[in-house]
């Protein structure tokens, strides 16, 4: 009557009580199961045994799957990007993951390279102005280095607003976006302008 139990008890965990597939577990037949004193359910789920037809049904018609849309056809793989028609709110995702990833990697080999360096930043920066380039080019270098600090920052808040739950309808999605988007280039416009000291 306890092995009974046990193996009730199993079958409830081990293939779950509203799974999607029905599944029916055997259990080993075993001394151990047999001389529980107390039920060990760990021990019991180790010899639970699924076993699904549907399962395996599924497993060999994604087999069949695979090799008819890939060693046959050489299809892409599904979803490709080149299906996709570009969106306001993948480019600004795809903007943010690369700003964060250029920041993050020019910062340690800026830092890297400082600490070989002779001598120290600010030197740098004097033979930079020493250079008289064009203030254009001055101009272009400072909103190259702002431009993604500042979009990084402002759509890490709006990130931080969606964890508050806030901005998921889908005009407020594209305002937000374009929020961003417009107010980065203005602010970094503006910091790039401000004079050399």
């Amino acid at each position: 009557q306890l092995v009974n139990k046990m193996a009730l008890l199993v079958r409830l965990t081990a293939c779950g009580r509203s799974g999607f597939l029905r599944q029916t577990c055997i259990i080993k037949p075993t001394s151990q199961a047999i001389a529980f004193s107390k039920p060990n359910l760990n021990s019991l789920v180790k010899m639970a045994i699924p076993m699904s037809t549907q399962q395996l049904k599924a497993e060999a018609e994604m087999a069949e799957f695979w090799k008819r849309n890939v060693e046959i056809k050489k299809r892409p793989l599904s979803p490709h990007l080149t299906v996709y028609k570009p969106e306001l709110t993948s480019m600004l995702s795809i903007c943010f993951r690369i700003c964060g990833i250029a920041m993050s990697v020019s910062i340690a080999l800026m830092s890297c390279t400082l600490l070989a360096l002779p001598h120290d930043f600010p030197h740098y920066v004097a033979v930079l102005k020493d250079l008289q380039l064009p203030s254009s080019a001055y101009y272009g270098m400072k909103m190259f280095l702002c431009w993604p600090l500042i979009y990084h920052g402002m759509n890490g808040s709006r990130h931080l607003a969606w964890d508050a739950v806030w901005g998921f309808g889908l005009k407020t999605l594209y305002k937000s976006g374009w929020t961003v988007f417009a107010l980065s280039f203005i602010i970094a416009a503006t910091v790039a302008s401000l004079p050399w000291k």
